[in-house]
């Protein structure tokens, strides 16, 4: 008589209920831990993509008042272009009036980021440029 009250998987029938819920819990569990991995992962790739671009902003900007410093002390008349393209990225110059030396205004861009330094350079009396002032400009 005891064979009539299991079922084929050797469980009573108020068993089998039982274990098809622990089994549903687990598996949402697993779900949720699995869905929450996964979001920090992304937000860790979207806010190490944001460091790297802001990186890569910061040296274009560098990179455009080289150019200039070099430019500068090849022709004292020079003006950039526009943009310019490198890399992964681009920068810009703007001079500002020159006082002893020049004010360089070099934006980097770099996918969203953008990174802004205000350098003056004075001549140096070896025929080159000097920084004389750099600081990197917040709007």
């Amino acid at each position: 008589m005891e064979a009539d009250n299991k079922t084929a998987g050797g469980l009573r029938g108020n068993q089998a209920g039982g274990a098809s819920l622990i089994s549903l819990i687990t598996v949402l569990a697993v779900f949720l831990l699995s869905s929450t991995y996964l979001y920090l992962a992304q937000a860790d790739l979207r806010m190490t993509t944001r460091y790297v671009q802001s990186k890569q902003a910061l040296y274009l900007a560098e990179a455009g008042v080289e150019l200039a410093r070099s430019q500068l002390a090849i022709d004292p008349d020079w003006r950039p272009e526009s943009s310019y393209t490198l890399g992964a990225g681009s920068f810009s110059l703007d001079f500002g009036t020159p006082n002893p030396g020049v004010t360089v205004l070099s934006t980097g861009k770099s996918g969203s980021a953008v990174r802004k330094l205000e350098v003056i350079i004075i001549p140096n009396p070896s025929g080159g440029w000097q920084v004389a002032s750099y600081k990197e400009v917040f709007n």
